[in-house]
Formats: structure tokens, C-alpha cells, sequence
């Protein structure tokens, strides 16, 4: 099952560009006496592919590198990672992070791994919001954490679930400390889980 985050998406493009032109070439040759007969080479040739398809791809680019803009800043979010360490997590210096954040191109490779990282994270995004501190600091395997494994090109999805694993486990010891707790004090007072740490 692949989850997404919810990037934005362009409008339907418009794909007439090239019939308008057509329309418009053959008109003007049955106006200018030619009685219509023009090929499309020769509208290509005159007009281009038409002003419509090449707005519409440029406009297509942006919004996927838009949806790329989203989906960096919500790992960056979620997993509490500085510029530089998004750079050393897809191998690119920090400018080309900068760039990525202003809107600019990604290349095809590390927008596949943005978006497998992306995809990992949604559906533990509340798992992983509700930690305090760096989560991508974390060891997952030894004294390996999330950042070395997905920085040495790992599978996102089975480094994220290890580190969700050890949060789910944590978080399961910390309530039933906190129960063993309530039950050795009784009605003193309640326990403040902020101390246990």
C-alpha cells in the first residue's frame, strides 16, 4: 500500500495548442487564396508546437517541483533534520538543498528517494510528531540511526518502520511504568511522566 503526502497538484492541462494553430493557418489560407492545403510540418514549422503546450508543460514542471518543495519540507519537519543533514541524506551540498526549497529542478534519482522517504513517513507522521528531540538521530540497528541508514541508501520504508517499532516499544514501557508507578503511590498524587523522562 503507498501512501502520499498530500502535495499539491497541477490543473488538467489544456492540449488544444497545436488544433488552434491549425485552425488558425488554415484559415488564413483559405483567406490568402491557398484554398487550405498546408500540412502540419509546415504549422510546426510556422507556429512551433503551439504557446498553449509549451505554458502547459512549463506549468506542469513547476507543479511537480512544487509537490517536491512540500514533500522536502514535511521530512524536514518530521524527522527535525537540518539543511546539512538533508544535504549528507541525499548526497548533495547544502546550496542544492537551498535550491530544492526555492522551487528548483531535483534530479530524477533523488526525486524517486524524496519520494519513497515521503511515502514512508505518512502514515507514521503522528508517531513521529509526538517525539521530543532529533528523531533522525535515533540508532535503529546498533549504534546506526535513521540518518546513516537512509543516508547510505537503505530502504526508507524499512528504516522508518524500525525506528517506529522502537517508539511504539518505548512509548508501551513508559505507560506501564507509569501504571506501576500509580499503583506504588496510590492516591498521593499522579504521576508526572516528564520526570521518567
Amino acid at each position: 500500500m503507498t501512501y502520499g503526502l498530500r502535495s499539491w497538484q497541477p490543473v488538467e492541462p489544456r492540449r488544444n495548442g497545436i488544433w488552434q494553430n491549425a485552425v488558425a493557418v488554415t484559415l488564413i489560407g483559405v483567406l490568402a487564396g491557398t484554398g487550405g492545403n498546408v500540412s502540419p510540418a509546415q504549422i510546426i514549422k510556422q507556429f512551433g508546437t503551439g504557446s498553449a503546450s509549451r505554458a502547459v508543460h512549463d506549468s506542469q514542471v513547476a507543479a511537480t517541483d512544487q509537490g517536491f518543495v512540500v514533500e522536502l519540507k514535511s521530512i524536514r519537519e518530521a524527522l527535525r533534520l537540518s539543511v546539512a543533514e538533508t544535504a549528507q541524506l541525499f548526497g548533495v551540498s547544502r546550496p542544492t538543498i537551498y535550491s530544492w526549497q526555492n522551487g528548483n529542478s531535483i534530479s530524477p534519482d533523488n526525486a524517486e528517494r524524496l519520494c519513497a522517504i515521503a511515502n514512508a513517513i505518512a502514515p507514521r507522521l503522528h508517531l513521529l510528531e509526538a517525539q521530543v528531540g532529533r528523531v533522525a538521530h535515533r540508532a535503529i540497528e546498533g549504534r546506526t540511526t535513521l540518518l546513516q541508514k537512509l543516508a547510505e541508501g537503505a530502504n526508507a520504508d524499512h528504516a522508518i518502520g524500525q525506528l517506529s517499532d522502537i517508539l511504539i516499544r518505548e512509548a508501551t514501557q513508559r505507560e506501564r511504568l507509569a501504571r506501576r508507578l500509580q499503583a506504588r503511590i496510590g492516591n498521593r498524587g499522579a504521576v508526572d511522566l516528564d520526570l521518567l523522562g
